[in-house]
């Protein structure tokens, strides 16, 4: 059987090795993977574990022909292109090239195009922003002239606060895509632009949840174009093409919003959290944090393995099923269930019951961390935050539990009772 070929353009970037590590990862069997690069012979040789998997083409968005060749023969194309640093219109010619080369492939049933906001159209012409309008305008061309496009707006990139980075966390004073396509039905997809997020947070949310994750208390303060100029060298704001693109990108943020200050809803990917994000990237910083579990209560301890069965970012404190958290006689009630709605279990096989349905309903995608409050001797509770989806409608599902727990001297779980928002239900329904 001949399988679909998907080629994946920028292969060697962050974003179309993302693309390509998980087509890897997940769809080996199913796709002949082509990634599209300048150099073969040097790609293929970092591939690592990956490399039987992989076709090396050469194929480069500035080059028009070598794009019409490397997408022969594949029914699939993601495509992106790098900032255009010289300010002058190349990455729309760099979009226009991939189009046309989509165009001319009679293969291709599918481009996925990373792309963004037109900044410029939304700022009415006062902000430059080329990196996001040399994007913007390769993707109304390719609208234009008919393609079978999908666009991707990937939001700010948690990378961007990595230490090294611009807008990674500052001692003061001393003191880190997916949208699931239907591929049996790409045409309901064609044409139209889906932000591409794993997190919608403000920067003061950002603070606050690594403080949560990584226990170091910080500060969110917004500096002056001047000092954040500053790094870059002199008169940086005018002659630094990176510093003159990424101010652009933050007056257009700050003014409008990133998708013209609408959140994305239920199009959040199942994707990283930024707590995951910090935990990888800062392990260092954050284990203060994770140390403090050794001195968690029973209780503090039980509600914790409670949730991280839903949370599978986490893999310490993990057990396979709720009920085996509970005493014989534990019970779990949730006394804001509305009518019609089981308010209360009773018993391991009541509860095993009850929860053995959640993986056919439920797909988690990221929680807030876990910070247990112990109430006495044998008493905890816990506030946290889900985001995710319900699979039987494909409704987003993002809920906020608070839990109380009491164990019994066995760290069981002898009561356990949950509030959540109730409103949250209407998920449920097509």
């Amino acid at each position: 059987m001949t399988l679909p070929t998907i080629a994946i353009l920028g292969a060697t970037g962050q974003q179309g090795r993302a693309v390509l590590d998980h087509f890897c990862a997940h769809h080996g069997e199913a796709y002949t993977i082509r990634a599209v690069v300048r150099d073969p012979t040097a790609a293929a040789a970092k591939t690592g574990s990956n490399a039987s998997k992989v076709q090396y083409v050469c194929g480069n968005y500035t080059d028009a022909a070598s794009l019409r060749t490397a997408f022969d023969g594949a029914e699939y194309v993601f495509a992106m292109t790098s900032p255009d640093m010289s300010f002058t219109g190349l990455e729309e010619q760099w979009g226009r090239n991939i189009a046309d080369a989509v165009r001319n492939a009679n293969s291709v049933r599918l481009l996925v195009f990373s792309s963004a906001p037109d900044a410029t159209a939304i700022s009415g012409g006062t902000l430059e922003c080329a990196n996001f309008a040399g994007k913007a305008a390769a993707q109304r061309y390719m609208v234009e002239i008919g393609i079978p496009a999908v666009f991707v707006w990937p939001g700010f990139f948690m990378q961007n606060h990595v230490p090294g980075k611009p807008g990674q966390p500052r001692r003061v004073n001393e003191k880190q895509s997916a949208v699931v396509f239907d591929t049996l039905n790409p045409a309901k997809y064609i044409g139209a632009s889906i932000p591409l997020v794993g997190d919608w947070l403000t920067f003061p949310e950002l603070a606050t949840r690594w403080a949560r994750t990584t226990g170091v208390p910080p500060t969110s303060r917004r500096i002056t174009e001047d000092e954040f100029a500053a790094p870059f060298g002199p008169d940086a704001a005018t002659a630094n093409p990176v510093c003159k693109m990424l101010l652009e990108m933050y007056r257009f943020v700050n003014q409008y919003g990133y998708y013209k200050g609408n959140a994305p809803e239920s199009l959040l990917a199942p994707t990283t959290s930024w707590e995951t994000f910090v935990r990888r990237h800062w392990p260092a910083v954050a284990s203060p944090a994770a140390s403090l579990e050794s001195t968690w209560t029973p209780a503090q301890t039980a509600i914790a393995r409670y949730f991280r069965i839903f949370d599978k970012t986490q893999a310490s404190l993990t057990v396979s099923e709720p009920s085996e958290l509970f005493a014989p006689n534990g019970i779990v009630s949730f006394p804001f269930a509305p009518e019609g709605y089981a308010n209360k279990h009773v018993g391991t096989q009541a509860i095993k019951a009850y929860y053995s349905t959640w993986n056919s309903i439920f797909q988690f995608y990221s929680w807030t961390p876990l910070v247990p409050r112990a109430i006495g001797d044998n008493g905890a509770i816990v506030e946290i935050e889900c985001r995710g989806s319900i699979k039987t409608t494909g409704k987003a599902y993002d809920q906020k539990y608070v839990g109380v727990a009491q164990v019994d001297d066995a760290g069981k779980i002898t009561q356990y009772t949950e509030y959540w928002d109730v409103s949250k239900l209407s998920a449920f329904t097509p």
